[in-house]
């Protein structure tokens, strides 16, 4: 089981205020530098490396699944895969062009642009103030930092969260050129 960027990130930030409640425990001259009383600083110190350190070690503990979860019988395959709540998703491509014609139509039907105005609206971003949703309609505008650095990270349900947010701002366009009218 692979541990994710967000609980390694934490585990590296623990170890660290660990080695920082280390330091305040063991080098006393450290506690007029901070100017808190010394039992303070002490009980503070102490509380601060168990907790961290408890979480730090949970951090990098890895629970592995028994074999049956891992892999199907041999004796017993499945013929077919049956979905009979419906709650399989299907699978869209990174660059799906649905959404980008979606864009370009309600450009065209719905604020009057032409083929060339919708195009270059969409290649810049200008067509939404969700730089999300800019970007996943088209590559060449780049995702903001934030998401970037969410994406990184996060190691799931990145894809599934970009689309959420695309139809949502196309949903915003049209329901704002429908107000205008």
């Amino acid at each position: 089981m692979r541990v994710s960027k967000a609980r390694t990130l934490l585990a590296v930030f623990g170890i660290v205020l660990v080695a920082a409640a280390v330091a305040l425990l063991t080098v006393p001259e450290l506690y007029q530098v901070v100017g808190v009383s010394d039992e303070v600083l002490m009980i503070a110190a102490w509380v601060m490396t168990a907790v961290l350190l408890f979480y730090a070690l949970r951090a990098f503990s890895i629970d592995t699944p028994e074999a049956e979860e891992l892999y199907l019988r041999p004796d017993n395959p499945p013929e077919t895969v049956e979905d009979p709540e419906g709650d399989l998703k299907l699978e869209m491509k990174d660059n799906d062009e649905r959404f980008r014609e979606t864009v370009k139509d309600v450009l065209k039907e719905i604020y009057g642009k032409s083929e060339e105005e919708a195009e270059n609206l969409i290649e810049s971003g200008e067509w939404t103030e969700n730089g999300v949703a800019a970007a996943y309609v088209d590559k060449s505008v780049s995702y903001p930092v934030l998401e970037r650095l969410r994406e990184w990270i996060e190691d799931s349900g990145t894809e599934e969260r970009r689309r959420s947010e695309t139809v949502e701002a196309i949903e915003n366009l049209y329901s704002k050129g429908d107000r205008d009218e």
